[in-house]
């Protein structure tokens, strides 16, 4: 899987990058992150295991951030929201997720941008 974050001032980029099936070179992997930007900072704290990933955001701005996945397999995704608004672009699909709500989704490939309104996680 590839997962690009870019803020809505355009002047970072993040790239992060998974081994092919989130396969682990011990029983669990993780990597926590905090990244501070011009117009705000984000906190990821990831895990995976055997074909597993759990990502956890917290989006710390006044401007809109876009997270970009990419995963060439057939994969099943769940998103929270709980705080803030998502909205999720899946080609086809363009869905608002609010406080409180889940987005289910099973995909041949997933390629989809969530764009995260200010202060979201």
């Amino acid at each position: 899987m590839h997962t690009a974050l870019t803020p809505a001032s355009q002047t970072n980029h993040i790239q992060l990058r998974y081994p092919e099936g989130f396969t682990a070179a011990s029983c669990l992997e993780e990597r926590k992150l905090e990244i501070r930007f011009t117009d705000g900072s984000i906190k990821i704290d990831e895990c995976w295991f055997d074909g597993i990933c759990v990502v956890y955001n917290v989006f710390d701005s006044a401007l809109p951030f876009t997270l970009t996945f990419n995963y060439p397999a057939p994969c099943r995704a769940l998103f929270f929201t709980l705080e803030g608004q998502i909205v999720i672009d899946q080609e086809t699909t363009l869905l608002k997720v609010n406080k409180g709500n889940c987005y289910s989704a099973y995909a041949q490939s997933l390629n989809a941008n969530i764009l995260f309104n200010n202060n979201s996680t």
